[in-house]
């Protein structure tokens, strides 16, 4: 993200891909937001990558991100209130294991080729509760949009 201080890389650990990604970068930048007036930061894709983890039929966690993120986060902490746009491209999905990744880009999971892009908006106003930051937002996805909300904290 763009701030007066270095950039840094930063790890985002999510149980839920897309949404809880963008809304732990949102708690963030409310930890780091420290203007008056809203404030635009960019997040830079050289730096950012959601992660993510799954269940395997209650037996295993399968482990993956995807590699290429891009977006702007919005906050205003005098309103305690701020936006995500969020996107990730769902080609840069890896989970270490090229058969699961293909699997994971077909047409039966993400249909990357056809739907390359997925994406997660924010609406409405946060509230902050013992250090975590919830977000309602919009999951875009093929077929509609669904709505979700959730307190997400990052590591």
């Amino acid at each position: 993200m763009k701030s007066s201080s270095p950039s840094r890389s930063k790890r985002i650990r999510i149980s839920e891909p897309f949404t809880a990604g963008a809304a732990a970068l949102l708690a963030l930048g409310f930890a780091a937001a420290a203007a008056a007036a809203p404030v635009v930061y960019r997040i830079e894709p050289e730096f950012t990558y959601a992660e993510f983890a799954v269940s395997h039929i209650g037996l295993s966690r399968q482990r993956g991100h995807f590699g290429r993120t891009n977006g702007t986060i919005v906050l205003d902490p005098e309103q305690h209130s701020g936006s995500i746009d969020f996107v990730v491209d769902a080609t840069s999905i890896d989970t270490g294991w090229n058969v699961r990744d293909e699997f994971l880009r077909g047409e039966a999971m993400f249909d990357a080729a056809h739907y390359p892009v997925i994406r997660f908006r924010s609406e409405g106003r946060t509230a902050r509760v013992r250090q975590r930051t919830r977000q309602r937002a919009r999951r875009l996805r093929r077929g509609g949009s669904q709505h979700r909300s959730g307190a997400r904290t990052s590591e």
